[in-house]
């Protein structure tokens, strides 16, 4: 764009990828299924859904949940390394949130609510619309599996989908 004769203090970074070779998988050493929540404390991020999810399934030796709020950029790697299952319960038509994107390319399992975009965002590597989240994270508890495959797939759909090489998409419009 600079050779196009673009301004540099006009461009902005488009911040709809990640980089991959930070935001990556690190081993999952641990016995269960660790479900993590990124997002603000507010009712149209869903929050509450994960918090009654707990409760319901609190017999489930082993399913941890975890939610982080407020937490400086740079420490969410380790969170998302953290989780098997990230859950975007979103009550609102989501754009193209960033939490998925960073999940994804850690290697997550993601569930999504069907909201705005996340449907077409989640649909080819993860799970959107579960009718009855208590019941989808209990199955998904009970097929580790399964969800090591999706696991897998976040992380090579990432990998294709979520890096810097959508730059080129709009460099080749111009």
């Amino acid at each position: 764009l600079l050779d196009c004769g673009v301004k540099e203090e006009k461009l902005k970074p488009f911040m709809h990828w990640v980089d991959v070779n930070v935001y990556k998988p690190a081993p999952r050493n641990h016995k269960g299924v660790n479900v993590l929540f990124v997002g603000r404390p507010i009712p149209i991020k869903g929050k509450y859904i994960v918090e009654e999810v707990e409760r319901k399934l609190f017999y489930l030796k082993g399913l941890t949940f975890r939610y982080i709020e407020n937490c400086p950029h740079k420490d969410l790697i380790q969170h998302y390394q953290w989780a098997d299952i990230l859950v975007v319960p979103s009550q609102y038509s989501e754009g193209f949130p960033r939490v998925v994107f960073e999940g994804a390319a850690c290697g997550c399992m993601v569930i999504a609510s069907n909201k705005g975009a996340l449907s077409e965002l989640v649909d080819n590597f993860g799970v959107t619309n579960l009718w009855d989240w208590g019941q989808g994270i209990a199955m998904f508890y009970s097929q580790p599996k399964t969800v090591k495959a999706y696991q897998r797939k976040s992380r090579l759909y990432a990998t294709k989908f979520f890096t810097p090489k959508n730059a080129e998409t709009i460099l080749n419009e111009y």
